[in-house]
């Protein structure tokens, strides 16, 4: 919201025939009821949003663990990949957003209990030792510093978009190629690509692709992009991915009344998140560069708009 100046005789002069409406004439519960409607209207709006979201539906993923990095917090407290995140703390994680919305409530503490699941064993409960935990939202996420990758289903060899005058435009490369070697090196993994081209900028490579059930060789100068280390090689490609596991992706929808219970359950745990956070930064426990500004919601917001109206409505909220 924008900053509302109060009609204030303390403040500025103020017409006789307006005195009677200003701030400093109002007894001390309308003073208070003024002061708490900017805040109550955002509660309400914020609970509004989400009841529609709520409503429509909106498609998410279950918080499953792809890779832990060795000797991180994360793997000091014996999670390992393919677990499933069910709760932090005594609050329940469906999803990966409901997973980072816990883990920066505990910035500051010494430990965090964290209960996972896997196919092959019960709940069980690890504790981490967050006691050192630093991170800059900058440059890494909360899951990142503790060393957590969520799963992401693996990419295939089959391109899935062309960027337009970039290496593989110029070469020809088309959807629905499928790659199938490299300087006449076959290619297995799109990762293993990946990585021969990121190191390989400016030089010339043949590329055999499976179009139709013909093959067909190519030949692309590989493109540079700038990076804090130097340069790397680019070629313009993006890859189709694997299907998800069934049941990996599932969809947030309830009813007429229960959508209610739902939205003010996540209105309030956003808004006790915001004190907190507020609190930890009086006390030194969060940085400054954890607190988003202004300018860093209104660019927020338009990323968000960009994936439909479910989306929208939630980050608004």
């Amino acid at each position: 919201g924008g900053y509302v100046r109060m009609l204030d005789e303390r403040v500025d002069e103020v017409p006789p025939e307006l005195a009677s409406q200003a701030f400093n004439n109002k007894s001390v519960g309308k003073r208070m009821a003024i002061i708490a409607a900017g805040p109550g209207v955002n509660f309400i709006f914020a609970a509004i949003a989400l009841y529609v979201m709520f409503l429509i539906g909106i498609s998410t993923i279950k918080p499953v663990i792809g890779e832990v990095s060795p000797d991180s917090i994360a793997a000091q407290a014996g999670l390992t990949g393919n677990m499933e995140i069910i709760a932090v703390g005594s609050r329940e994680t469906p999803d990966w957003e409901a997973v980072n919305l816990e883990l920066m409530s505990y910035i500051g503490q010494q430990s965090m209990p964290v209960t996972v699941v896997s196919q092959s064993d019960s709940a069980r409960q690890r504790v981490l030792d967050i006691a050192g935990w630093n991170f800059d939202p900058d440059s890494e996420s909360p899951l990142r510093s503790l060393g957590i990758s969520p799963f992401r289903p693996g990419a295939t060899l089959t391109v899935a978009y062309v960027a337009e005058q970039t290496a593989a435009s110029q070469a020809g490369l088309q959807q629905n190629d499928e790659i199938v070697a490299l300087d006449g090196q076959p290619v297995t993994a799109w990762e293993d690509l990946v990585a021969q081209i990121k190191n390989r900028p400016g030089e010339q490579v043949e590329i055999r692709v499976n179009r139709a059930g013909q093959t067909y060789d190519l030949s692309a100068t590989i493109g540079r992009r700038d990076t804090p280390e130097g340069q790397d090689g680019y070629l313009g490609v993006s890859p189709f991915a694997e299907p998800w596991p069934e049941g990996y992706v599932f969809t947030h929808q309830y009813g007429l009344l229960e959508a209610v219970g739902k939205a003010v359950d996540k209105t309030w745990r956003l808004m006790t998140l915001s004190v907190e956070m507020i609190g930890k930064l009086i006390t030194g426990d969060v940085s400054v560069k954890n607190l988003s500004g202004p300018i860093a919601i209104a660019q927020g917001a338009g990323n968000s708009a960009g994936y439909g109206l479910v989306y929208f409505l939630s980050f608004l909220a």
